[in-house]
């Protein structure tokens, strides 16, 4: 059986232990704000890759700081509980010295008006008492810490499940920023694809303007050449006939000789 002075120092030491896992647990829930923070400031990196990457980095120290922080509020709990034993102890003790100083007034007011009662039987008899209060204390202790120690197990447990639901959360997180990057770059390959579609479309156009204007300027150049063609050829067509239709010298003479014959008489 502890002393009362003993149980003061045992739940000073668990104060002091709670004020440092509090300290502890905020330093972590302000590292994992500047975690979130940063991961924040991660969206805007240069490249996917890099951004990916310093996110997946991020979100396995946010992951191992949440653990971390799901400890330290079990040790917490823990340190609560202790607490908690310690001045359910404390106040226990403080009973037993009140009961033992109300049974001594008691006793002392009976054994002044009966002196007949020695000493060592009155130190037996508080001995006896108090090893009955201690008893009947003891058991009622050994009940309670079985009742805490089921209720420690109940909220360890629960802690558990919350750290398993969260792992599934997170787990669910990844998966659902896994599938939406899928689906960015699905997209981001279809906008390429669509661009490059459209770059040659526009491609295959200025080149059919070119090649239509090429044809055109061809044509353009064949029908100058064919009209130049038929020009040509009209006009040695018209040589042709101006020559076909001009007499000849000879055939002039000719003509002469026939006239001059017709004029002579028929004796010549």
């Amino acid at each position: 059986m502890l002393s009362i002075a003993e149980l003061q120092r045992a739940l000073a030491i668990a104060h002091a232990e709670i004020k440092v896992a509090r300290k502890e647990n905020e330093l972590k829930n302000e590292q994992i704000a500047l975690l979130t923070l940063k991961l924040d400031s991660l969206e805007h990196a240069k490249t996917p890759t890099h951004r990916n990457l310093l996110c997946d980095f991020s979100r396995l120290e946010a992951k191992q700081l949440r653990e971390e922080n799901i400890f330290l509020k079990s040790e917490l709990t823990l340190a609560q509980l202790k607490i908690h034993e310690l001045e359910q102890q404390l106040r226990e003790e403080k009973e037993i010295v009140e009961q033992l100083r109300k049974l001594l007034e008691e006793e002392l007011a009976k054994e002044s008006r009966n002196e007949n009662v020695t000493s060592d039987e009155w130190i037996d008899f508080l001995s006896l008492q108090l090893k009955t209060m201690r008893g009947e204390l003891e058991d009622e202790r050994k009940q309670n810490k079985m009742l805490w120690t089921e209720n420690l197990k109940n909220s360890m447990e629960s802690a558990r499940e919350k750290t398993r639901m969260e792992s599934e959360l997170n787990k669910a997180k990844e998966e659902a920023t896994f599938h939406q990057q899928e689906i960015v770059r699905v997209i981001q390959e279809e906008r390429e694809k669509t661009q490059k579609r459209e770059r040659l479309i526009h491609l295959g156009a200025q080149i059919m303007k070119e090649h239509r204007a090429d044809h055109r300027a061809k044509m353009l150049q064949l029908t100058n050449e064919l009209e130049g063609i038929k020009e040509m050829n009209t006009r040695n067509e018209t040589e042709l006939e101006y020559w076909r239709n001009k007499p000849t010298s000879e055939s002039v003479d000719l003509e002469e000789q026939d006239e001059d014959r017709a004029e002579l008489p028929e004796w010549a």
